[in-house]
């Protein structure tokens, strides 16, 4: 009886033992995969942000849309990086960035509907049911549209608007992100410090 006993014992502390360590490891997968999620996340902010950023070095110019009359090919929030170009590429159906006619200081992105016979561009916004009410002039083009990035200028558009509730939500998502990065630190540590360790010589 004793042997069978002990046998038993023995069982019952490797099955507590089991279940003590299996939620340990279940939680560490937690954490791998919550700071996995987060640099994802953060990454790709960072990436769509460098995207939209980045061709100013080169002198093309960008702009955030800040209306609708371009939807649903270009929608509120994108960022459309244009691409300078000479006069003759201007031909109907691009999508080009201008100095805007109507409101001295800002630019308008829309779509040449027509080549005037003065050599002016009628432009529309495709969400429009008219054309614009004042043309331009080839010398007010910034460039035609050649990157989109979508909705990476939201907070733009949430600051110019007064949107403080949407700001502070996408916020902190990206601090929630941010916080996920830092959750398997403990376990890469651990991992740094067990290789740091000197083997140890077994006894001759």
């Amino acid at each position: 009886m004793f042997p069978s006993a002990l046998e038993a014992a023995r069982q019952k502390s490797a099955g507590l033992l089991a279940v003590s360590v299996e939620p340990s490891a279940a939680l560490d997968w937690l954490r791998i995969v919550g700071a996995a999620v987060g640099r994802a996340t953060v990454l790709f902010v960072i990436f769509m942000a460098a995207w939209a950023a980045l061709p100013a070095v080169w002198g093309w110019p960008s702009t955030t849309v800040m209306s609708g009359s371009m939807e649903p090919a270009i929608a509120i929030g994108d960022v459309v990086v244009a691409k300078p170009v000479d006069a003759n590429a201007l031909t109907q159906g691009r999508v080009i960035l201008v100095d805007d006619p109507d409101h001295p200081g800002r630019l308008r992105l829309h779509r040449i509907a027509s080549l005037e016979p003065d050599g002016s561009l009628r432009l529309k916004g495709d969400a429009n049911a008219a054309t614009d009410s004042s043309a331009v002039w080839p010398s007010a083009v910034h460039g035609v549209g050649y990157i989109l990035v979508p909705k990476i200028g939201l907070p733009i558009v949430w600051i110019r608007t007064g949107e403080w509730v949407k700001l502070a939500a996408a916020t902190g998502v990206l601090a929630g992100a941010a916080a996920l990065m830092t959750l398997d630190r403990r376990l890469t540590r651990g991992r740094r410090r067990k290789d740091m360790r000197p083997a140890r010589r077994r006894p001759r």
